[in-house]
């Protein structure tokens, strides 16, 4: 993630992730390492000749995880019937009807 802001010539800036702060120069930075779900918190402050800004702030959420398996049902984006899934439908096919007696093995 990142997050950038607008120039005050001639500043520093005091810049606070989530309770940690760093001095940079520059007007943008890069937020690495963030856990899926929580939020974090940005804060800068422009610093210049001993006196500092009021204090920008802003909180984002980080989106949680997805993924095309859903964990909790052993679907893996397939239909909710069982197809494609042996081990749910009993090596059945579709919705778990007995196969046809064309295809039967």
């Amino acid at each position: 993630m990142s997050a950038s802001w607008g120039a005050v010539e001639g500043a520093t800036y005091e810049v606070t992730v989530n309770g940690q702060k760093s001095t940079v120069s520059t007007t943008s930075i890069t937020v690495a390492g963030m856990t899926p779900g929580s939020t974090v918190t940005i804060s800068v402050v422009a610093v210049k000749d001993g006196k500092t800004s009021g204090a920008a702030t802003t909180t984002v959420p980080i989106p949680a995880e997805t993924s095309a398996n859903d964990n909790a049902t052993g679907n893996n984006g397939q239909n909710q019937n069982g197809n494609n899934n042996p081990e749910n439908n009993n090596g059945q096919s579709g919705n778990g009807d007995p196969p046809s007696p064309d295809t039967a093995e």
